[in-house]
């Protein structure tokens, strides 16, 4: 039987307005996920207009879930409340290249543009979790660039939703 899935978001507001929001939506098919972030333009306000999207299928979903689900593990969760420091150079020994876990790249031929959504640990001192990093570039625009951190309880938010997309499908 299927569930409605229904969206995931993370809104990061900060004092100096450098915040950013970032969120997950499913299609009501479920056949992907529009991840969405965009950056602080006010107290509590973000800026939508100069939002980033990135259309995520199955693969895409499936490489985020299996670095998301690091705050599952128990070895995870013994070495952020006894040992961060450890934690950190576990994190840091499953990176590939640049310190990352995740580097997804995505080209739009017909709009002559590119996104890329890369996930790095964050550092125990700021509890764990990741550091999620979306740019985009175009021929005729600005690039664009916004980050957000990502708590364990939070990735656990992000998972449920993309877990439910998966296997809720038709």
């Amino acid at each position: 039987m299927k569930s409605p899935v229904t969206g995931f978001a993370v809104y990061k507001p900060t004092k100096s307005l450098k915040g950013s929001v970032i969120q997950f939506n499913p299609m009501s098919d479920y056949s992907c996920v529009f991840l969405e972030i965009a950056p602080q333009n006010g107290d509590n306000t973000f800026d939508f207009e100069t939002k980033i999207v990135m259309k995520m299928g199955q693969t895409d979903i499936l490489q985020i879930l299996d670095i998301l689900e690091l705050v599952r593990t128990a070895q995870y969760k013994e070495l952020l409340r006894r040992a961060p420091e450890e934690l950190d150079q576990w994190m840091a020994s499953l990176a590939v290249k640049d310190n990352s876990l995740v580097n997804l790249f995505h080209m739009d031929k017909k709009k002559n543009s590119s996104s890329v959504l890369n996930i790095k640990p964050n550092s125990s001192k700021y509890g764990g979790g990741f550091l999620l990093h979306v740019s985009k570039k175009t021929e005729d625009a600005k690039p664009l660039s916004y980050q957000i951190g990502i708590n364990p309880s939070e990735a656990l938010g992000i998972i449920y939703c993309l877990e439910k997309c998966l296997f809720n499908r038709v």
